[in-house]
């Protein structure tokens, strides 16, 4: 598929091919995708997903445990009369420090394409994609795991399919 933008269900598969091929080289982690397939047919970058999940192998994993975690889950939540779609990508690996996350926080809201970036070049590359085709509201947004265990990112876009996406890049 050439195209810049893909359905939520497309880059899910992809997803789950990257984590079944991880899964061969790491044995000690579950995973668990809980997406509504009322979200598969609207619209997101060409891989948002993957490289937040990568992240993960490469921050977040302990290999030392044996009951390693990562969640996908999906809904659409309203607020102020607007319906979003929100994705929340949580695991219960090694948690991001308080004065790192404000850090990487900070970073994420002013991203500069020529600004070379020492870390967190993912989150932040994700970010500025999903900036400059949603609009400033829309993004990740990193935080503390639940019970201040591992990492969560939110990611907000708004319900648009990926043919109006692709259409729309032309302009």
């Amino acid at each position: 598929n050439r195209d810049m933008y893909v359905s939520i269900g497309e880059e899910l598969e992809q997803c789950e091919n990257l984590m079944i091929l991880y899964q061969y080289r790491f044995r000690n982690f579950e995973y668990d995708f809980t997406i509504p397939s009322a979200l598969y047919s609207y619209g997101l970058p060409k891989n948002t997903l993957q490289p937040l999940l990568e992240n993960y192998f490469v921050h977040g994993l302990d290999q030392t445990r044996e009951d390693n975690y990562i969640e996908l889950n999906g809904e659409i939540i309203e607020t102020e009369g607007k319906s979003f779609i929100q994705l929340i990508l949580s695991d219960n690996g090694q948690s991001i420090k308080p004065e790192e996350l404000e850090v990487l926080k900070k970073k994420l809201k002013k991203f500069d394409f020529n600004e070379k970036q020492a870390n967190g070049f993912a989150l932040s590359n994700v970010n500025s994609r999903l900036c400059i085709v949603f609009g400033e509201n829309y993004g990740i947004f990193p935080d503390i795991g639940d019970d201040g265990i591992g990492f969560k990112i939110t990611i907000i876009i708004p319900l648009v399919s990926p043919i109006e996406l692709n259409e729309n890049s032309g302009k």
